[in-house]
């Protein structure tokens, strides 16, 4: 990319004005130089209003507004604002200058993009969007932000990997509303508007989340999704962004990872209720995808990939910027703007401009504007009515540091454009129905919580249609809302497919219940009173022969790294969390009010954490919301104050707090602690049939529960139930018998579990048995040790013999699959891992430990 000579502009404020950028309808956009004391000197953009539009109120209106914006906007991801300033009359804006490329010149370049970097590039986007839909005023009210125009050109990548949202000039927002252009004049980059957007209906977050889905089919393919035809005007455009069939990623780069393909999918559903309910939860998606796949994508290769493709580029930009620099030490000579050359132009003689934008005069019709048809009819089935008259002004030449700089507002809105008719109807065919009425029925109906159903099962599903002999699988949605059907091509030649409905815990109960499911999904142990209403209907004891753990998780409670407080007990941390504990000196810390961050209601995480620490209690009115893992960490990270809870992937550099009951020994979360269930906020995900199954349900359980299906466990980002090792570590608490016997021992990373106040081995414990016979065929031991724990009684002996039982299950259950315990041992109530006094802890201190003495 050649870069043309910049000219010399004046001093502006505190500002010399260095080379001009660009210009807009309303404000004319600089390459700045600010200087300061003992030599600081720093490259900004500075965007003011011109002088021959400073006396029209609605557009000063408009920058003002977009300004004041810009000044709530303080993200990693977002381009960040410096000043907002008067001088000599003009109203000006004063924001970061980067060095790098927008995503439209990155696909336009270099094609389709490793599946690694475009999911690591739109998490990172993700995250400065998240931030901007929950933001809040400094008084507490939520400002409702939608971008409404992410799009290529307004996602910007640095040549070190930062990942920069920019321009929100046309956003939406409870601060301000932008000024609307004239009646019947349509200004934007149709190829990224949401179908809501289209038909002139409210818009939310998920309104750029549709947009998102469009730029990451683009950076994964290298082509644009809704290409226009060069005889194609706004209407013909709009009926294939309407009705069109959306291709899916695989069709033309067919190696994509289908879980990739499926996140992409449901951004782009049309059916706002179908798709990411917020950018958190897409971006979180991606993240397990790079996860789970072992596609994780480091900043640095971020910035390596983009300076592959513009490595020249960026050179020629140094030494144009530090030559001009070095001319505007000696020279201060305003040149005219229109005798500028700007970057753009010289730009573009090497790299293609981007899409135009489109301005549109539509004629009034019979029944309100013309230019979406008041009846639509499939694009692909009919034409749409004849095109409109077009006039498109000259070509922009905006450069895209001006475009990263915050931009001039091409796009108002389009909310007039359906004002006075109402949203068109449905089409008679839709090309694109996710679920064609005939077809075969579902080889199993799996429905439930959507903690499990959203990531999980899908690729559990997958993997065991595969193994099946399944070739062909994809996803669709399924008939309702919430639902994924995956769906191939059987032995036989005939379909094959599993529908997954996703839901809540409960609705898979009554599913189950109705015979409307063959498989329950929980993300937590079934209830008293279901369990007898299934048996009840005929369902079998679920709780002996239909509960499956699958998979764990665990929350991490993080403070900032300067904050004295190392643990806190439950009761004390729902003390802080309802509102009772304001102060940090009140918990051992400094004299400093606690800023409380959480989830929004209904998150898992959220439920997890107010159903084992709240306990009934309403959250303090205070409490920041956030949707975000990595939102609230990094927000911990950055406030002294500050604590919150978080998934233990997410915990980052905040630090995590140890956990207890009173009189119990503190525990920090970690893979072993979670596994192991000793720390405190642990949960199981399960899955639940009837007795007997399906024998497919069965089939697929099995496999869900093999060493292939926890590996599809730990891709949807949850712990798996696979088993390591572990050295016995110190231990002041512990008594000198049991320190003794595992002194030279290692842990395995599991604790056995029961039915209640029985010897009866709970369902992760009978699945565990067999775990750890495969475990120890593979790492043969010397010594097995079998220790067995207890809640207590009051009675010591008692509490010892009960323990020892406990213990003498599993030895059992261990012979009869050929292995005998060395040592069997009881130490009643001793080394307590929670409290006494709720049923809750009693069942987690009822637990045999297993300790092996390896070969030599």
């Amino acid at each position: 990319m050649r870069i043309g000579s910049l000219r010399l502009a004046s001093s502006f404020g505190k500002y010399q004005l260095i080379a001009t950028l660009g210009r807009g309808g309303m404000a004319d956009v600089y390459l700045a130089l600010m200087s300061g004391a003992i030599g600081f000197r720093k490259l900004v953009v500075v965007k003011k209003l011109r002088q021959d539009v400073a006396d029209r109120g609605d557009l000063e209106s408009m920058l003002l507004g977009e300004a004041q914006l810009a000044a709530h906007l303080q993200h990693p991801n977002v381009v960040q604002t410096f000043e907002v300033g008067l001088h000599e009359g003009h109203h000006y804006i004063a924001m970061e200058y980067l060095e790098g490329q927008p995503i439209a010149n990155l696909v336009r370049t270099g094609g389709k993009m490793p599946a690694g970097v475009a999911a690591q590039i739109m998490a990172d986007a993700l995250a400065g969007l998240s931030y901007a839909h929950t933001l809040a005023d400094y008084d507490g009210k939520p400002l409702t932000i939608v971008h409404r125009d992410v799009s290529p050109q307004n996602l910007f990548v640095t040549y070190g990997g930062e990942v920069k949202v920019v321009d929100f000039g046309v956003a939406k927002t409870a601060l301000h509303v932008p000024v609307e252009t004239q009646t019947g004049v349509l200004k934007g980059k149709l190829g990224y508007m949401a179908p809501e957007q289209l038909h002139g209906l409210e818009v939310d977050a998920r309104t750029d989340i549709f947009a998102s889905g469009i730029v990451l089919w683009e950076m994964l393919t290298g082509k644009r999704l809704f290409r226009t035809g060069a005889g194609d005007g706004p209407t013909q455009a709009i009926a294939k962004m309407l009705f069109a069939t959306i291709p899916r990623p695989t069709e033309i780069v067919p190696d994509l990872p289908l879980p990739l393909e499926a996140i992409v999918m449901r951004a782009l559903e049309r059916d706002v209720a179908r798709r990411w309910p917020t950018a958190a939860a897409m971006r979180e998606a991606l993240y397990g995808f790079l996860e789970g796949s072992g596609r994780p994508t480091r900043r640095d290769a971020i910035g390596e990939y983009v300076l592959g493709l513009f490595a020249s580029e960026r050179d020629a930009m140094k030494a144009k910027v530090t030559a001009t620099i070095a001319e505007a030490e000696s020279s201060t000579a305003l040149v005219p703007m229109s005798q500028l050359e700007t970057l753009s132009e010289q730009n573009r003689k090497n790299t293609s401009a981007p899409p135009p934008s489109i301005t549109a005069r539509l004629a009034p019709g019979p029944s309100g504007p013309v230019g979406i048809p008041s009846q639509p009819v499939p694009f692909a089935s009919a034409p749409p009515p004849p095109p409109p008259v077009v006039t498109e002004p000259p070509r922009s030449r905006r450069p895209w540091i001006f475009i990263l700089a915050g931009g001039i507002a091409t796009f108002v809105g389009t909310s007039w454009l359906l004002r006075r008719q109402p949203p068109p109807a449905p089409p008679p065919a839709v090309v694109d129905a996710a679920v064609p009425v005939a077809r075969p029925a579902p080889l199993l109906v799996i429905e439930g919580s959507g903690t499990i159903g959203v990531q999980a099962a899908p690729l559990f599903v997958e993997g065991f249609l595969g193994k099946r002999g399944v070739t062909g699988l994809r996803r669709e949605t399924g008939p309702r809302p919430g639902e994924i059907l995956v769906v191939g091509t059987g032995a036989n030649g005939n379909e094959e497919s599993i529908l997954i409905r996703n839901e809540a815990t409960k609705e898979g109960f009554t599913g189950l219940a109705d015979r409307k499911c063959d498989i329950a999904m929980a993300a937590r142990e079934i209830r008293d009173g279901e369990s007898s209403d299934l048996a009840a209907r005929g369902l079998g004891d679920i709780r002996l022969a239909g509960e499956h753990v699958i998979g764990l998780d665990g929350i991490a409670v993080v403070v900032n790294s300067s904050n004295p407080v190392n643990a806190l007990d439950r009761d004390r941390l729902a003390d802080i969390y309802s509102g009772t504990t304001q102060t940090w000196s009140d918990v051992g810390g400094n004299a400093a009010p606690i800023a409380l961050y959480a989830h929004q209601d209904g998150a898992g995480t959220f439920d997890v954490f107010s159903e084992i620490v709240l306990r009934g209690k309403s959250i303090a009115a205070a409490t920041k919301r956030l949707p975000d893992n990595d939102v609230i960490a990094s927000t911990v990270v950055n406030d002294p104050n500050g604590i919150g809870f978080v998934g233990l992937a997410f915990a980052g550099s905040a630090k995590p707090l140890a956990l207890y009951d009173r009189g119990v020994q503190p525990m920090l979360p970690s893979a072993f602690t979670v596994t192991t269930e000793r720390y405190l906020l642990t949960r199981r995900f399960y899955l639940y049939t009837p007795v007997p199954p399906k024998p497919a349900a069965s089939e697929l359980v099995d496999w869900t529960l093999s060493d292939a299906g926890q590996a599809t466990i730990r891709k949807a980002g949850f712990v798996d139930l696979g088993i390591t090792m572990k050295s016995a570590e110190p231990c002041d608490r512990c008594p000198p018998r049991y320190a003794k016997v595992t002194r030279s021992a290692r842990r395995l990373s599991l604790d056995f579990r029961f039915r209640g106040t029985t010897n009866v081995l709970d369902a992760r414990a009978r699945e565990d048995v067999d775990r750890v016979v495969g475990f120890l065929r593979d790492h043969p031991a010397e010594k097995i040790l079998l220790l067995g724990f207890v809640d207590t009684t009051g009675d010591a002996k008692a509490d010892v013999r009960r323990s020892r039982e406990l213990a003498q299950a599993v030895d059992g259950a261990l012979q009869t699959r050929g292995l005998r315990a060395s040592v069997v041992e009881g130490y009643g109530s001793e080394l307590a891992i929670a409290g006494n006094a709720t049923e809750w802890g009693r069942t987690k201190n009822r637990r045999v430990e297993i300790w092996v003495v390896e070969d030599r």
